[in-house]
Order: C-alpha cells, then sequence, then structure tokens
C-alpha cells in the first residue's frame, strides 16, 4: 500500500462525536455521582476503540470531578470541604465565592477511552457537583457538552509507577517512555511524531496534572496540600474516616488537583517548559505502587503551537482569552467538532474558567482567591496548568464563561506564554 492510500484510510477511520446532554441534580447544593446518567445520553461511547472523551459543563455555578463512586459519605464531605475552601479564598459571600468553588476541581474532564469504556480505576466514577447554596430551586438542571474522538491507531497503554513515600513526585519519564517517546530536547530515534498524550491516575486518593518538577517547588506544593486540607477536618466534620486520617484528605486533594492531564507531543518530544512536567500526588502514608493508563493520539493535530502575548495585547486576551483566540485563530473557525487545550507555560501561571464579569474586573481577584488559600503564589497550583474547551461549528464552546490566564508574576497578565493544541473534524 502507498503512503498516500495508508494516509487516506487513516483519515476515513477516524470519527468525532459530540452531544450536548442535560443532567438533573438531586439538589441544589451537592457533590452527584452522575457517571451512569452522563454515559447513557453519550452511546457514542461505545464506538471508541481507542481515543478520548472530554466532558465540559456548559455554564456557571458547578464543577465536574473523578472520585469515589461507592461510599457517598465521600460526597458528603467533599461538599464541607469545598464550602470552607470557598471562605478561605473568597472572605464574603458574593458571586465571586461562588466562581471560586466552580473553579477549585474545574469544569472539564478529559479521559482516555479503550473499547468503548473510559479507562476508570475500579473505585472512581464522574462527579457532577452544584455549589450554589442560594439557590432555591430543588432539583437544577446542568448542562454537557460531551466531544469524543476515535482513532483506532492510537496507542492505549498501561503503566504503573511507585512513589517512594507520601508526597509530589515527578514521574513525567517513566510515563512518556512507556509510549516509546522522549521528554529530552533532542527527542527519540525511533518515534518522529506529533500528537498528544491524554493520561488518568486511576485511584481516588492520589492525583496528577502539570505542575512545576524542581524538587523545591514539589515540596511547596505538598506542604500546601496539607495546608488547604487540613488532618484536622477528620475531627471537626468528616464523616468517611473509618479508612485511617489520610483517606478522606486524599480525596479531597485527588479532586482539588485532577486526576488527568493532557501532554503535547512534537518531533516524538514531549512539548512542555523545561521545569514542568507531570505529577503524581501521593496522598496516603502507604502505598506501593500506583496505576496510570493513557491514550497517545499520533498526526491529527490540527495545531500544535506556542503563543507569546506582550503588554497591551496581553492585557485584552487575558479579560477574554476565548475571544482573542477565536479571532487570531482560524484552525478554531475551521473546525465543525473538536477540542482546543491550552497549557500556561510561565512557571508562576495557571488558568481558570470565570463567569465573564469576573474576568473583565480591573483586579485579576481570581488570582488573589487560590493565593489565598495558600497566603502564596502555590496556590494557583490548583487552578491547574491547562485547560480544554469543546469546538463547535467553529465556536468555542464557554458557556457565558471565558478561560482567564492566571498569574502570580510581577507584573501580572502583562504577558501570557501558551501552549494551544487544537485538534477535531473540519466542516464539511
Amino acid at each position: 500500500m502507498s503512503s498516500s492510500s495508508a494516509n487516506l484510510e487513516r483519515k476515513e477511520s477516524m470519527a468525532w462525536f459530540q452531544r450536548t446532554i442535560e443532567i438533573t441534580c438531586p439538589k441544589s447544593a451537592c457533590c452527584y455521582l452522575a457517571t451512569g446518567p452522563i454515559l447513557s445520553k453519550f452511546p457514542e461511547l461505545r464506538k471508541i476503540k481507542s481515543g478520548v472523551v472530554n466532558f465540559h459543563l456548559d455554564g456557571p455555578g458547578g464543577s465536574l470531578s473523578i472520585n469515589e463512586n461507592a461510599d457517598p459519605t465521600v460526597r458528603t464531605d467533599m461538599d464541607g470541604a469545598v464550602e470552607r475552601m470557598g471562605k478561605k479564598g473568597v472572605k464574603s459571600e458574593t458571586k465571586d465565592r461562588l466562581a471560586f468553588k466552580s473553579a477549585l476541581f474545574g469544569q472539564s474532564l478529559t479521559l482516555p477511552v479503550s473499547n468503548g469504556s473510559i479507562l476508570f480505576g475500579t473505585w472512581q466514577g464522574i462527579y457532577l457537583c452544584s455549589w450554589d447554596t442560594g439557590n432555591t430551586k430543588d432539583k437544577p438542571v446542568r448542562k454537557l457538552i460531551v466531544t469524543a474522538f476515535n482513532d483506532p491507531h492510537a496507542l492505549v497503554k498501561h503503566t504503573t509507577v511507585r512513589p517512594p513515600k507520601r508526597g509530589v513526585h515527578d514521574i513525567t519519564g517513566s510515563v512518556v517512555q512507556s509510549f516509546g517517546l522522549s521528554n529530552q530536547s533532542n527527542g527519540s530515534k525511533r518515534q518522529k511524531t506529533n500528537g498528544a498524550v491524554f493520561v488518568m491516575v486511576r485511584h481516588t486518593s492520589a492525583s496528577m496534572g502539570l505542575s512545576a518538577v524542581k524538587e523545591k517547588a514539589r515540596t511547596a506544593l505538598d506542604n500546601a496540600f496539607d495546608s488547604v486540607v487540613p488532618s484536622r477536618w477528620n475531627e471537626e466534620f468528616f464523616i468517611h474516616t473509618y479508612e485511617g486520617p489520610d483517606d478522606m484528605p486524599g480525596h479531597v486533594k485527588s479532586s482539588l488537583f485532577g486526576v488527568s492531564a493532557v501532554i503535547p507531543v512534537t518531533n516524538g518530544n514531549v512539548d512542555l517548559p523545561s521545569a514542568t512536567g507531570l505529577v503524581l500526588g501521593e496522598h496516603r502514608d502507604y502505598s506501593n505502587y500506583r496505576k496510570v493508563a493513557g491514550v497517545a493520539i499520533r498526526g491529527e493535530i490540527s495545531v500544535s503551537k506556542e503563543i507569546c502575548l506582550k503588554k497591551e495585547e496581553a492585557k485584552g486576551a487575558a479579560s477574554d482569552l476565548a475571544a482573542y483566540l477565536a479571532e487570531s485563530m482560524k484552525e478554531i473557525g475551521n473546525l465543525d467538532i473538536g477540542l482546543c487545550t491550552l497549557i500556561a507555560k510561565a512557571e508562576s501561571s495557571a488558568l481558570a474558567m470565570v463567569p465573564k464579569e469576573l474576568s473583565e474586573a480591573k483586579s485579576p481577584a481570581m488570582t488573589t482567591y487560590f493565593c489565598n488559600l495558600t497566603s502564596s503564589q502555590t496556590g494557583l497550583s490548583f487552578a491547574g496548568k491547562s485547560l480544554t474547551i469543546p469546538i463547535s461549528k467553529g465556536r468555542l464552546q464557554t458557556g457565558g464563561q471565558t478561560p482567564q490566564y492566571l498569574s502570580a508574576a510581577k507584573g501580572g497578565e502583562d504577558s501570557i506564554l501558551l501552549h494551544v493544541l487544537v485538534m477535531g473534524s473540519p466542516k464539511k
């Protein structure tokens, strides 16, 4: 078969799916285990041999997370933890606090799929969280945009990492090497491809994400976890305490930092800033191993590039990053269905979805709220280094919100450095 015929066969075997669904929550303020209701309304998942699925909460006032699918006391305790973190970040009861509580867990999940199933661990499920305690409506309806991509040529891998102790550990090398990739600047000689790796840790008391990998930064993040989610909560209000004093705090830390990551790949290399990598948060005192699963997509990226904005251009983009991307990146406008992943590249930067009225404020409020968690810029680590936003009919679907670039560096949003990864199905 000629190379052109092989490429044609590869393109014809790809498929994108997207559907907007509605889920009724049992209460206006709760963590709802919604795995069954969500997946039952997205039957296209069964068509995915190897690929990814993204769940995006369309609208403010709620979050999406992955955590325990068994004991309901975990969800009750999660409600109490978010209420306390919300008060620590935003001192007064305002709309800002509701926006901040939503940003703590985030509003988007991007997960690897194999043989029609998300690569969950045994005890993992999807939490659909509503945080509006002032809403008197008994059963609010939440809208989700579900986007999935099938590439039967993608590489599915399972690996195991063994953290030596409780703490935050750099696992970049061990994970990417399982896909035959390199995290070195000179690249892998075996595989000169572009694409992305979608990974998740398959446990509910461990976390995973992109973060600074130097030992000093990882130690600071581990200390921040213990400061934001203190063990004294076991005595103060946690119900789920019968698996040890490190268990329920571990569940909260897992949702706070997340369990999945998107890693761009260029010419066979992991394309991340030199000081950034994939870290594992081990939140239990004793753990022998952690299972990690992932899917590598190769050669199906519409665009993967770095954007550097400075001065006035950066200030305008910081208040409404979605509008800037829509105007400056024609690749987004050319797609019928797709996903856009943004990665903040500066060391003291992060990304969060915020209501437009909050993003347009003169002061960088969301940055302040995250830093309030730890009384330092380490709090920005809990906002996250990346965001994935669905694309539909050439437009980013942000539900009345916008991705905001958060920076604790001197000068704030005077500069923006992003990696933008866009993939999808072109308009016909």
